[in-house]
Parts: C-alpha cells; sequence; structure tokens
C-alpha cells in the first residue's frame, strides 16, 4: 500500500499536479508533497484545493523530505 505521495512538479508524463487531480478521485486522504525547482505562485490555489501538505524547494536535504514525510504520516493517523 502507498502511504504517502512524494512528487516533482516536473514529471515525463503529467505534471505534479494532474497526477495528484487523479489520484484525489481515488483517495482524499493520501498525503502528498510536491517537490519543485521553480515556484510559480498559479499552482497555490490547486495544492490548496487538493490538500497538498508540503512544499519543499529543490535542492532539498534527505533529512528534510523524511522529517516532513514523518510529519505528513503523523497527521494521517
Amino acid at each position: 500500500p502507498v502511504h504517502c505521495l512524494l512528487l516533482d512538479m516536473q514529471m515525463p508524463e503529467l505534471t505534479g499536479l494532474e497526477t495528484l487531480q487523479a489520484v484525489r478521485k481515488i483517495s482524499r486522504s493520501l498525503p502528498c508533497i510536491f517537490m519543485t525547482a521553480s515556484w510559480d505562485r498559479r499552482w497555490e490555489q490547486q495544492m490548496r484545493s487538493l490538500e497538498v501538505v508540503e512544499v519543499l524547494s529543490k535542492p532539498v536535504s534527505r533529512e528534510l523530505i523524511m522529517r516532513t514525510v514523518g510529519v505528513a504520516l503523523a497527521g494521517n493517523s
């Protein structure tokens, strides 16, 4: 089972937001964390409506990823 999604905004087939929109049709409660190297303020409303846990700016350390995943999982218990 999947317990948390870690998505990049720029992916080969779909954007991270398009992927999460598809996932939200199946599960509203699955926590999702985004990573991006280039933030676009137009994404904010979509991310709020899709209940994104956090957006991390690249480069991101492994420690920050692990801490953020821990918070996301704790909030989803």
